[in-house]
């Protein structure tokens, strides 16, 4: 199961300057990885306080 582009979706949002892409991963850490290589700095993977990533600005 997936959700899409995830990795082209982030860049896109990140290049358009209007926003910052924050991805939680779940348990896919080779995604969240991918993520960060791809310069986006807020790609998680497990997160066990989701109230972390909702203070992420």
């Amino acid at each position: 199961m997936g959700a899409g582009p995830v990795r082209k979706v982030a860049r896109e949002l990140r290049d358009c300057g209007a926003t910052v892409p924050v991805v939680v991963c779940d348990r896919n850490e080779t995604r969240a990885e991918q993520l960060r290589a791809d310069g986006i700095e807020y790609g998680y993977g497990w997160v066990d306080d989701s109230r972390l990533v909702s203070r992420v600005r």
